[in-house]
């Protein structure tokens, strides 16, 4: 029930639960940096985010352990921020349900110059919290090992979850990313996504943008590819809080809607030359549709229209090089 599935994609599940909480302290403005790390069936987790707190509450349990043995109804103590969950679905259970479907977790958490460790099994502590050492740095490690009496495979798959973790690095641009000792950061963010997606690109014809209007962060990216059009659809894409979303939803009706103010309907014509992709994040997101996949908040349409628009019809190379084709579609 929590983990949606004892299969791989369950497995995948778990670790997306634990890098989600990881983002998170990115977005809060705490971490600069996320290593995961699959070993002989184990996945690490760390950070150099604030560290979990282990203030203790009125019955004398730390906030670690709370966190980690107990479900939470809400998405975050940390304010009026955007929060994400990094599954394929959007959807997250938090770190206590996670820990109760793995045979073992182990927790170190680094902050106000010291270093902590606790440990659970099946989402009991086993090991009381205890302080190691003095540190200097801080940050968050969390070690986890999946219950086998639960899920079907033994280890993660390294390749799936790899792959998902790179679209994660594609969307998170300031975050620097490891995987399993490499380097996987992308810098810059949508640009190389769109590059990678369109393969080689018409030369002038790439660009990105990015601005924030009261609490939403747009980002977007568009190209042409040199590849001839087998179909007459484009390929955009969107995320919102790293969820990739339908292109029914607002979010990418705004897109195309800017695309046409800025170029008129004749864009189309390009078809599957034209490929883009955007990534929002908002406070208050809302999803409809059997998946849930559906952006639903119509009022962010325009805003989306009007921002794509102004940048494409700026004077530049860029809309010299789309109008050029478009003009040499039209003879």
């Amino acid at each position: 029930m929590w983990a949606f599935s004892t299969g791989g994609s369950g497995l995948r599940h778990l670790a997306l639960e634990v890098i989600g909480n990881a983002i998170d302290q990115h977005l809060l403005g705490r971490a600069t940096t996320v290593s995961v790390d699959l070993d002989d069936g184990w996945l690490t987790v760390t950070d150099d985010g604030a560290g979990i707190r282990i203030d203790r509450d009125a019955n004398g349990t730390p906030l670690l352990e709370t966190i980690f043995t107990t479900q939470h109804d809400t998405p975050t103590a940390d304010g009026e921020r955007a929060h994400v969950h990094a599954t394929p679905s959007g959807l997250g259970v938090g770190l206590g349900p996670s820990c109760a479907v793995s045979a073992r977790v182990e927790v170190e958490t680094s902050r106000d110059g010291d270093r902590w460790s606790a440990a659970f099994e099946r989402g009991v502590l086993v090991e009381q919290l205890q302080l190691i050492d003095s540190v200097e740095r801080r940050g968050t490690k969390v070690r986890l090992l999946p219950d086998p009496q639960i899920f079907e495979k033994e280890t993660f798959e390294s390749v799936h979850l790899e792959d998902h973790v790179r679209r994660l690095a594609f969307l998170t641009p300031r975050l620097r990313w490891r995987f399993n000792g490499e380097d996987i950061s992308r810098p810059t963010g949508l640009h190389a996504l769109v590059t990678e997606t369109a393969g080689e690109t018409v030369p002038g014809s790439l660009a990105a943008f990015e601005t924030s209007i009261d609490d939403v962060q747009i980002a977007f990216s568009v190209a042409l590819t040199k590849r001839r059009a087998e179909k007459r659809s484009h390929s955009l894409a969107s995320w919102v809080n790293l969820r990739a979303t339908l292109e029914t939803g607002n979010d990418v009706k705004g897109l195309e809607a800017g695309l046409t103010k800025a170029f008129g309907a004749r864009w189309r014509k390009l078809g599957s030359r034209v490929v883009g992709a955007m990534h929002l994040l908002l406070v208050h997101p809302r999803f409809e549709g059997p998946t849930r996949a559906h952006l639903a908040v119509p009022e962010l349409q325009p805003v989306i229209r009007d921002f794509v628009a102004s940048e494409l019809s700026k004077e530049s190379d860029l809309r010299i090089t789309w109008l050029g084709a478009l003009s040499r579609l039209d003879k």
